[in-house]
């Protein structure tokens, strides 16, 4: 799971649209190209001391080495036209915008059945999502549909044949078989073989593709040399980053941004202070229960809206002071470079507030917006209500005795920051729709 200053794409709306206008292999035939033998073991490659593979993967293999063939399964060359009908039903029922590679095998389980498997490794803002098989199958089939005991998803084509779905944790499996049961048993025989997947190690440099950072640490294609073009660099991971005997998500998340503050603060300077953005992860309940315990720390930078793409290691740059005065303002990406108020926006730096208290509170984010509120009173009155959050103070610098955090305010339409034009403190106006912040 991802967290903080990350925008989250609209998942529901691209899937709506989609599963409107077409599905993943519009000409209704088997790709021979999308063809994979079976992986008897994950892809492997050779490294250099700091995690970085000198022969990176790629997409398409991580797709193909989802399928495996474990004891009592083999990968089959006695295909016949029924699977491949089959292998041709799970293309075409996911949807385009979702994809970034497929393949297929078809595997015979003991008793000779054949099984049809599809791989789906998803575009790179929903690689990672634990439960993305659970929302595609709730999207497109219009009812609920919950996981097994094995994290097994149960749905039905169009044509009415049973189909079954499984998160390899990197993407996910479809299963179909003329008889239901030896679709359902090969996925169930995967979820009691699962590993956790290596998580990205420190210092590791990424290209991920349009910025869409994924939903778990877990996409070694997207792991690239530092020297070469990256815009994103992981500056703290850990494959096991607790030993905690049950899920508490309090601690989870206290533990992973402490972590992460003393990571940032290490490299840059005190994140009130610099531009870097960051995105934190940890696992959810639902990663914890298929045995994540992975911890990741990731800054990248983005210009007028972009994530930007350079080379050489993040630090050494001289550019990465955040200088901000109040009546700045911002884009819905916070670490960005001022804008003119007069241009449209979302956030206006009001300025500094100084946290009253002495032992990180329990109330979390309230607790710190709470002490900007202040700068409402200086808010001129608009189409709507202006709300004020607190941002740069994270655990690890309030243990080393920071008190400060830079105030932002923000229109609310729908619940939600909207895009406005002028300044909060003198005229300002509504421009457009909400946006994910």
């Amino acid at each position: 799971m991802r967290s903080r200053s990350t925008i989250i794409p609209g998942l529901v709306l691209a899937l709506v649209v989609t599963a409107c206008t077409g599905s993943g292999n519009r000409d209704g035939t088997v790709p021979e190209t999308a063809t994979s033998s079976a992986a008897q073991d994950p892809t492997t490659t050779t490294s250099e001391p700091n995690g970085v593979p000198t022969e990176p993967i790629t997409t398409a293999e991580v797709a193909e080495t989802a399928i495996t063939t474990p004891d009592g399964y083999a990968s089959t060359e006695d295909i016949d036209t029924s699977a491949l009908e089959l292998i041709d039903i799970g293309l075409g029922w996911v949807p385009d915008a979702i994809v970034a590679e497929t393949a297929y095998d078809i595997l015979s389980t003991p008793s000779n059945t054949l099984v049809s498997i599809v791989s789906v490794i998803p575009a790179a803002e929903w690689r990672g999502a634990p439960d993305l098989p659970e929302m595609l199958v709730g999207l497109l089939s219009r009812s609920p549909s919950t996981p097994d005991e094995s994290g097994i998803v149960e749905t039905e084509t169009a044509e009415g044949l049973p189909m079954f779905l499984w998160s390899t944790g990197d993407g996910f499996l479809i299963a179909l078989a003329d008889e239901e049961e030896a679709a359902r048993a090969y996925l169930r025989r995967r979820e009691a073989l699962r590993v956790p997947i290596a998580v990205w190690a420190d210092g590791s440099c990424l290209m991920v593709p349009g910025g869409d950072f994924p939903y778990a640490p877990f996409p070694m294609d997207f792991v690239v040399p530092c020297t070469s073009p990256h815009n994103a660099e992981v500056i703290a991971a850990e494959f096991a980053a607790t030993t905690a005997p049950s899920f508490d998500a309090d601690t989870i998340e206290f533990d992973r941004t402490f972590a992460c503050d003393q990571a940032y603060s290490t490299t840059f300077g005190p994140d009130i202070d610099h531009r870097p953005g960051l995105v934190t992860y940890m696992p959810d309940e639902a990663e914890w229960d298929r045995g994540d315990r992975y911890r990741a720390c990731v800054v990248s930078i983005s210009t007028k809206g972009t994530t930007e793409v350079f080379e050489g290691a993040m630090a050494d740059r001289e550019d990465l002071v955040w200088n901000l005065k109040p009546g700045d303002c911002l884009p819905s990406t916070i670490k960005e470079v001022p804008l003119e108020c007069s241009s449209v926006h979302v956030h206006e730096f009001m300025g500094l507030a100084v946290v009253p208290f002495d032992k990180w509170p329990s109330e979390g984010d309230a607790a710190f917006d709470a002490a900007c509120e202040r700068y409402l009173d200086h808010v001129v009155d608009g189409p709507t209500e202006v709300g004020v959050w607190a941002y740069g103070l994270g655990p690890y610098e309030f243990a080393q005795g920071a008190r400060s955090v830079r105030c932002l305010a923000f229109a609310i339409g729908d619940a939600a920051p909207t895009l406005v034009g002028g300044s909060f403190t003198s005229g300002w106006r509504l421009i457009g729709d909400t946006v994910s912040v």
